[in-house]
């Protein structure tokens, strides 16, 4: 809730992105019961972000939390990392999250940022829309998809690359 309350700060820190997504998925794992993998694969050298990494952290937490709570089995996170082209010739850091689950059904894919929506029992229904906001304020852009194939991701997030 303080996350969505305070103003946002600036993105002023450097974090090795792997550090980071280990490191948010750790937290995520102990927080779900202490069960579960990452698998995390990157196309990219080492990444280094300018962000404030406490909120980026944070964001991904609760990314990588619905992602467990949602796995059937031995929960599972796929992350992959690449990067794209923008319209405007520059880089865009492509971060895909996909859980062992079933995936976000369309109705749901489409509010599962707004305030308060969840379709589970647990939880209150901000975790993403703090992740949301928080990527946001990185001048990025969190993709909540529904699957149209086995291999899908279910979060896509957009981030600017690094220079």
């Amino acid at each position: 809730m303080l996350l969505l309350a305070r103003s946002d700060s600036p993105p002023t820190e450097l974090a090795p992105l792997d550090e980071l997504l280990q490191q948010s998925f750790a937290k995520s794992r102990e927080f779900a019961g202490g069960a579960g993998e990452l698998d995390l694969r990157s196309d990219l050298p080492s990444v280094v972000l300018r962000c404030n990494r406490a909120s980026l952290a944070h964001a991904f937490q609760e990314i990588f939390l619905n992602g467990l709570q949602s796995s059937h089995g031995v929960p599972r996170l796929a992350v992959s990392l690449n990067a794209t082209p923008t319209n405007d010739g520059r880089a865009e850091l492509v971060i895909q999250v996909r859980d062992t689950g079933t995936g976000f059904a369309p109705e749901s894919a489409g509010r599962a940022t707004e305030p308060f929506y969840t379709t589970r029992n647990t939880g209150v229904g901000l975790g993403l829309t703090i992740a949301r906001r928080v990527i946001e304020a990185h001048k990025g852009r969190l993709d909540i998809l529904p699957r149209k194939s086995p291999g899908d991701p279910d979060i896509v997030i957009h981030l600017p690359f690094p220079r």
